[in-house]
């Protein structure tokens, strides 16, 4: 009796599928290290070109929480475009499979194990199939699963099939066609996304060029011309004057950021 009991709670913990908040990233320690010695760098280079003075370093020291923060914001972004591209494949597997007369329930497990030959066994959207046929097996309805998904990516595409199946399992309409319909509706969302990206990402290069550019006239003039720069160093008008100059600088990146970043 107490062999099954544990062999029984063994199975209710496999079965639990893996609840990531993906709203959320959290850092590794090996990122975490990457990023803490990046922002150390970049404000070794801000107290080099603007200050010059290690008196400055303490002031800069938040550069650092920063560039880590940002840098987090920017894995949970990627991982969610990722995500949701992903998840379009998904759906082409699962409407294919229901149009083939499978059941629900295997459309599932065949939409598993395609992910799993395309992405590998570690990808996000391969945990997330893996625990729901888990989780299926133990007759939780799949639209239930669906929907906690959405609610744990906050992606539209997502939650819109989410509601849609579940809309469909209620009805006991025709299950293959509505899922086609979402999953092309969604799909043509998705590809249209990935398009945009592929457009604005000559725009990204164009603007790391450009954000580099001030900081590099900077060092040109310190390294070419050297004492030109020296009547903003070590003294308060230039420190004032140079903290000025940051500070727009600064602003003109997350400014910058913000422009070519499109939401569709």
């Amino acid at each position: 009796m107490i062999k099954k009991r544990k062999t029984e709670q063994k199975s209710e913990k496999r079965a639990q599928i893996q609840r990531t908040d993906y709203r959320s990233y959290r850092l590794s320690r090996k990122e975490t290290a990457l990023f803490l010695l990046e922002g150390a760098a970049l404000t070794l280079l801000a107290d080099r070109l603007f200050y010059q003075s290690l008196f400055a370093l303490p002031f800069l020291g938040p550069l650092v929480v920063f560039w880590v923060l940002y840098m987090r914001r920017e894995k949970c972004r990627e991982r969610l475009e990722r995500l949701e591209e992903h998840f379009g494949q998904s759906l082409s597997s699962i409407s294919v499979s229901l149009r083939a007369g499978l059941a629900v329930e295997h459309a599932f497990y065949e939409a598993e194990r395609e992910l799993r030959e395309l992405f590998g066994p570690e990808d996000e959207i391969v945990t997330e199939f893996a625990g729901m046929n888990r989780q299926i097996r133990n007759r939780v309805p799949p639209e239930k699963l669906l929907i906690d998904f959405a609610d744990r990516t906050d992606l539209e595409e997502i939650r819109s099939f989410a509601e849609v199946f579940a809309a469909a399992r209620r009805s006991g309409g025709n299950m293959a066609e509505i899922v086609r319909a979402a999953s092309e509706s969604i799909g043509n969302k998705i590809l249209m996304e990935r398009e945009i990206r592929m457009i604005l990402a000559a725009k990204k290069s164009e603007f790391r060029i450009m954000c580099m550019m001030p900081a590099g006239v900077i060092l040109y003039m310190q390294l070419a011309s050297p004492g030109f720069l020296d009547v903003l160093y070590g003294n308060a008008f230039g420190a004032v004057f140079m903290t000025v100059c940051l500070a727009v600088y600064l602003a003109a990146i997350v400014i910058g950021q913000r422009m070519i970043r499109i939401e569709v």
